[in-house]
């Protein structure tokens, strides 16, 4: 996680942010250790329209319950 470690060495890379945006809520892929510095590396975004989406997104799976629950959330992290 060097954008957290060292930002100064740290190098914008397009694909990354992609695949980190595309896996933002799958555990598997995205520990939750490392969606704590994501969210931190969010809210440090300039582009507007990004976090537009990404709450878009995250409101749109609150709403809809059918398609993760919190229980099967919580039994993947045991």
């Amino acid at each position: 996680m060097l954008w957290k470690s060292s930002k100064a060495a740290w190098k914008f890379q397009k694909s990354r942010q992609i695949w980190l945006l595309k896996n933002i809520y799958n555990i598997e892929r995205l520990p939750i250790k490392h969606f704590k510095i994501l969210k931190k590396y969010i809210k440090s975004m300039q582009d507007g329209q990004v976090k537009e989406r990404i709450l878009k997104e995250a409101l749109g799976l609150i709403e809809d319950n059918t398609k993760v629950t919190y229980d099967e959330i919580e039994n993947r992290l045991i």
